[in-house]
């Protein structure tokens, strides 16, 4: 891939995740499933790890959380909510259930 074609590419996702996050967070109202969304960034994470004179400071695989919609009344969980992170195969679902034994005891 040309450094031009992947200077387009990132720009591109990074709006497109941007939209999509908007869309989930903020208006509750996603348009494409979780899976995708996921494909997306770690698409954007390839490209940055592979040009990073193109990174964007901006990124969103730069930040912490993000924007969240403010409407819900809120609640405390009687258990710790436990985040998947992003598990993609078997090895990595193995390393997370370690994970959270270690931490639960």
């Amino acid at each position: 891939m040309s450094k031009n074609l992947a200077r387009q590419e990132m720009a591109d996702l990074v709006n497109e995740i941007r939209d999509h996050q908007f869309r989930y967070y903020v208006l509750d109202k996603p348009i494409i499933p979780d899976a995708d969304f996921d494909q997306l960034w770690q698409r954007l994470l390839k490209l940055e790890s592979s040009n990073p004179e193109f990174c964007d400071p901006n990124s969103p695989t730069l930040e912490v959380g993000g924007g969240f919609a403010t409407h819900f009344q809120q609640r405390d969980h009687i258990e710790k909510m436990m985040s998947l992170d992003n598990v993609f195969d078997e090895d990595e679902l193995n390393s997370w259930f370690e994970r959270i034994a270690k931490e639960s005891t």
